[in-house]
């Protein structure tokens, strides 16, 4: 049956249509045999018939014209009602199925008329990508119109590239991210997903689903009755990679002085005071740069130079790192004696004074463990290895690189509670730039494909200020999100502020998931950090209720406004707003 024509194109100018409406389409939606089609507001869809395949618009105005003003054209009272358009696209039907095709070259001819899409034709346009099995395609929410239509995603193209979930607080970002989740879980058993869990609210989400085998572990040390498994980080086992992330050497005068200490690590002893070599009983490696005779130093420095020291049992205290690099910057052979030069120890002076404060930090040792490692058992002593230490904290943190059989979970939430805002870039980045690391070593393609969800984002994917030598410091994650898909390394990222977050990082996001937000710099962050961003996108974003979001890039064929689905409060995260009137009247 042929549906009713809502009107006639009556201008075409490039993608953007006008359509003078007939009397009867002047509501907000129109009835016809296969249901209702609205037509009442921007951002609603029509279609102008265009031969075999029916061209697909978006409505961007809709006005009235009193025609009684134009005296040459009518003597009534007329009032015209127009909506202006811009193709998208069309929908064509091969073996009765539908398929939508985003190609906005074909445009309408004059006095083609404009019909209301059946629900059908909704779904193919809304729902339309590269995945068509239904196994592959995951539900995220409900597109908001005259017609409740279901939208779904194809999983590989949701993940393939990086998932950015924007929005201010309070708006669902917690609840569409713990969403989206339990549904990939249904999909892939085998799925391996890691959450860096800021505000510690993600492990109700997960506790009792069917086939989820959660794993939670608390970074730091275990200062309380948590029953949970905690996860003391060893210095040592972040190697030069993380080490370097946490230090941040200049590349000029203080990486070479931080590459010598970390390689010679394995061959002294030392507490907060000072380092020796191993089977020596005198300290005599120092980082303050003391005044007087310096050639037992020099003659440690120079059997560490030469590989004939004795390897160590343990690590040592994190202390000898400043060590190390103290005295092998700043020796000079001077007068029959070697001494410490003043003006060669202000080189790394700024290095050391970091590594100092580090070690003094009490929030950075509940989650960096700066003491020495425990002694090797008695009668086999093994050589220290970064790389096997390496390998035991990712596949710890980030599970095995391999096959998923070789882990116990496909949930890990890694609770950051216990780590400082100030210290969140540094911590999380030397773990990430040491996961990347790994990851890069075995090649593209030898990994198990693993999703990461970074939670309040704003707070650590940002720039790290440098000094004068440095200027800023790229992120690990910057890294990854350019590189990491090669490694099938997703990332779902997640924050309240955009314009605090890394450009580089978001840039290469495809897919953004944008609930309300009002701040200026951050609304125009989605209009120049996506290729995918278009107006309708922009100007919708300010109004979005709560629990509403837009939804645009590789997974959508185009920008759609979608309510996302409250979860069960079995299986919600624990981020609800706080009920002031009920906890006070008590």
């Amino acid at each position: 049956m042929k549906r009713p024509s809502l009107g006639e194109v009556v201008e075409v100018h490039s993608q953007k249509v006008t359509v003078r409406l007939r009397d009867y389409a002047r509501g907000a939606v129109v009835a016809h045999a296969d249901g209702l089609s609205s037509i009442g507001q921007p951002g609603d869809l029509i279609g102008v018939e265009a031969g075999a395949t029916l061209l697909i618009a978006r409505i961007e105005t809709i006005q009235m014209t009193d025609v009684a003003a134009h005296p040459r054209y009518s003597k009534s009272k007329e009032v015209v009602r127009t909506l202006q358009a811009y193709t998208i696209g069309n929908v064509s039907r091969s073996n009765s199925r539908l398929s939508f095709d985003p190609d906005r070259s074909v445009l309408p001819a004059l006095g083609a008329q404009a019909v209301g899409l059946t629900s059908a034709e909704l779904a193919a346009v809304l729902c339309s990508g590269r995945a068509s099995e239904p196994s592959e395609r995951i539900v995220i929410g409900d597109a908001i119109g005259a017609a409740t239509i279901p939208v779904t995603v194809g999983i590989d193209a949701l993940l393939t590239r990086h998932t950015a979930v924007l929005g201010s607080s309070g708006q669902g970002k917690t609840h569409f991210v713990a969403s989206v989740l339990q549904k990939l879980l249904e999909k892939g058993p085998n799925a391996r997903i890691v959450i860096f869990d800021i505000h510690d609210e993600y492990a109700n989400a997960f506790n009792s689903l069917p086939g989820v085998r959660l794993k939670e572990t608390v970074l730091g040390q275990k200062l309380n009755n948590d029953p949970r498994a905690h996860y003391h980080i060893p210095y040592y086992a972040l190697g030069l990679t993380g080490l370097s992330r946490l230090i941040l050497p200049s590349e000029r005068t203080q990486r070479p002085a931080l590459n010598f200490a970390v390689d010679k690590l394995r061959y002294v002893s030392g507490s907060m005071g000072g380092s020796k070599l191993v089977g020596h009983q005198q300290e005599v490696l120092f980082d303050d740069g003391r005044p007087g005779n310096a050639n037992s130093a020099n003659a440690a420095i120079q059997t560490l130079k030469d590989g004939t020291a004795d390897g160590a049992s343990q690590w040592p205290h994190m202390s000898s790192i400043g060590h190390l690099a103290a005295e092998w910057s700043c020796l000079k052979y001077d007068r029959g004696n070697w001494v410490r030069d003043g003006w060669l120890y202000n080189n790394v002076q700024t290095m050391l004074r970091r590594i100092s404060r580090l070690i003094r930090d009490e929030q950075f040792r509940k989650i960096i463990n700066v003491e020495p490692s425990g002694f090797a058992e008695a009668g086999f002593i093994p050589p220290l290895s970064y790389e096997a230490e390496a390998q035991k904290l990712v596949s710890d943190l980030f599970g095995s690189l391999g096959s998923p059989t070789h882990n116990d979970w496909n949930v890990h939430i890694v609770c950051l509670k216990n780590l400082t805002n100030d210290l969140m870039p540094y911590v999380l980045g030397s773990l990430l730039e040491l996961y990347a690391e790994q990851l890069f070593a075995r090649g593209p393609g030898q990994t198990h494909p693993t999703l990461l969800v970074l939670e309040e984002a704003q707070h650590y994917l940002r720039q790290i200020p440098g000094d004068t030598d440095t200027g800023l410091h790229s992120l690990a994650y910057e890294r990854l999100a350019r590189e990491g898909r090669k490694f099938q390394v997703s990332m779902l990222i997640s924050t309240q502020r955009p314009s605090e977050v890394s450009p580089t990082v978001l840039a290469q996001c495809g897919t953004w998931a944008v609930f309300r937000l009002t701040n200026d710099r951050d609304q125009s962050v989605i209009a120049s950090g996506s290729e995918k961003a278009n107006r309708y996108a922009t100007t919708e974003v300010p109004g979005l209720a709560r629990g509403q979001m837009v939804m645009f890039g590789d997974a959508l064929p185009l920008a759609t406004k979608i309510a996302v689905k409250a979860l069960p409060s079995e299986h919600a995260p624990t981020s609800s707003d706080a009920s002031f009137a009920n906890a006070w009247s008590k």
